[in-house]
């Protein structure tokens, strides 16, 4: 289970082989339960149609998957047009703190602050903090980050689909410290935000070049432009 004392090192093993045992168990009947529930609901194909799954872990631990229609897929069809983000959090003397595992290797951990931030800057008027967490993620799933070298730190700047993430690297995590809306973004942040969707647009071309279109790559990287510029 996690607690506040552990390092990050244990947390990172923790994260990682509880999402292996909830991917293994859990995942498979979560996925039916969302096509069952577009089914119902009769969802347009053409709509992302994201829910959140509220379960916890074999180790105790609260976890939140969030389902819906891949960016990058024009109308769904079946559970292949899925795509599934998942979180765990924990609550510690100075707030909620959530983690999310990357698909490229490490986690991004969230700060309490920056779900505040994201409610007040947003005007939402939330007052859970869990409230604030699923609101962000089912409208910021799709995150892509550019590391700056400042001061002798490594900075973050993750652009996502309201506006920036503003942060830092530790060891094997992206740690997010803030958030704020695409009208408070200084010059070089905005530039920052253009080169990376000029960088993921670069990817995708040349996915499509090397005959990979409809790969594995070529679809994270569809899925993620579209829902940052959305």
């Amino acid at each position: 289970m996690l607690v506040e004392t552990m390092t990050p090192e244990e947390i990172t093993m923790e994260v990682i082989s509880d999402l292996i045992k909830i991917q293994e168990t859990s995942s498979e009947r979560i996925g039916f339960e969302y096509e069952r529930m577009r089914r119902r609901l009769k969802i347009k194909n053409d709509a992302i149609f994201c829910k959140a799954f509220e379960i916890k872990s074999h180790k105790k631990n609260n976890w939140m998957l969030f389902l819906s229609k891949a960016d990058g897929v024009e109308k769904y069809r079946s559970g292949a047009d899925i795509n599934v983000l998942e979180i765990t959090y924990f609550h510690t003397t100075k707030g909620l703190r959530v983690f999310r595992p990357l698909t490229s290797g490490g986690i991004a951990v969230y700060k309490g602050h920056l779900f505040n931030r994201y409610n007040d800057r947003m005007n939402l008027g939330l007052t859970s903090p869990k409230e604030k967490v699923k609101h962000f993620f089912i409208n910021n799933g799709y995150i892509d980050y550019k590391i700056v070298k400042k001061d002798n730190k490594q900075l973050s700047i993750g652009s996502c689909r309201n506006g920036l993430l503003l942060g830092e690297i530790q060891n094997n995590w992206i740690v997010n410290n803030t958030f704020i809306t695409k009208d408070l973004m200084y010059l070089d942040q905005s530039e920052i935000e253009s080169s990376l969707i000029e960088s993921l647009k670069t990817a995708i071309m040349k996915e499509v070049y090397m005959g990979n279109k409809g790969g594995y790559k070529h679809t994270y990287y569809s899925d993620t432009l579209k829902g940052i510029t959305k």
